[in-house]
């Protein structure tokens, strides 16, 4: 199974987060797990920040190439949704299954422009600020030191200018062509709740992609590690049919 970084990550710090690592333990039952941070984060933090959709692709392609030679199982967390979708179109025989969470086809439509400006604006000048405001929408019901924690998270993964361009990022790619072309059995699970990214983007997956089982589930956090264990048990029954 490898999992598409979908905002920043530090691989290397995520042992410290015991909420982490259970969903982990949890999702890689039985599964070989590879993830990776992306350039500009984590493990990758001295590496120039992906511009495009087509560079997260090809680091995909880059990944798949080194690890398996078999086709493999991708987990799809939010901003990894369009990666994975486009990977998977332009090499189905080296996918087998797909689970989406939080995901979606575009970024475009998540935040209208003048929030996204102003956003980008907090977290180039006050990365603290802007971390905290990020948690408020990934985690809104978590309790002051889950939201603390998170925002830590965050700041332990990226220097602001670094996060700032992977969550512009993460609002332009666009897969959302190439969504009825995927031939992979395919899950979608998302929080009914979901602030980062409303429940409709995951119902479009689910409607576009042929074949696709959609579950709706209860719940306000994107994180997927943040709550009830439902997401990682969900993935893991999937992934072990």
């Amino acid at each position: 199974m490898i999992l598409p970084p979908f905002w920043v990550t530090a691989s290397d710090l995520w042992h410290n987060h015991p909420e982490i690592q259970e969903f982990y333990v949890t999702l890689g039952k039985g599964v070989r797990i590879l993830r990776y941070d992306r350039p500009g984060s984590g493990l990758s933090r001295d590496v120039t920040p992906n511009e495009t959709l087509e560079d997260e692709v090809a680091l995909l392609e880059d990944m798949v190439a080194a690890f398996s030679s078999e086709p493999v199982m991708l987990f799809a967390i939010s901003a990894a949704g369009a990666v994975s979708i486009r990977y998977a179109v332009r090499y189905p025989e080296k996918v087998g299954r797909i689970c989406f969470y939080g995901a979606y086809g575009s970024g475009k439509d998540l935040a209208p422009p003048e929030s996204q400006t102003m956003l980008l604006g907090l977290i180039r000048q006050h990365w603290g600020v802007g971390s905290r405001a990020l948690a408020d929408i990934f985690v809104p019901s978590a309790d002051a030191d889950a939201r603390r924690r998170f925002a830590e998270q965050q700041r332990a993964a990226a220097d602001p200018e670094q996060a700032a361009s992977m969550l512009q990022l993460s609002w332009t790619v666009d897969a959302r062509a190439d969504a009825d072309k995927l031939r992979v059995p395919t899950l979608v699970l998302h929080r009914q709740d979901d602030r980062a990214v409303p429940v409709e983007h995951g119902q479009w997956l689910a409607r576009t992609i042929p074949g696709a089982r959609l579950q709706i589930l209860p719940g306000d956090a994107h994180a997927p590690w943040f709550g009830p264990l439902d997401i990682a048990t969900k993935a893991n029954a999937f992934f072990s049919e």
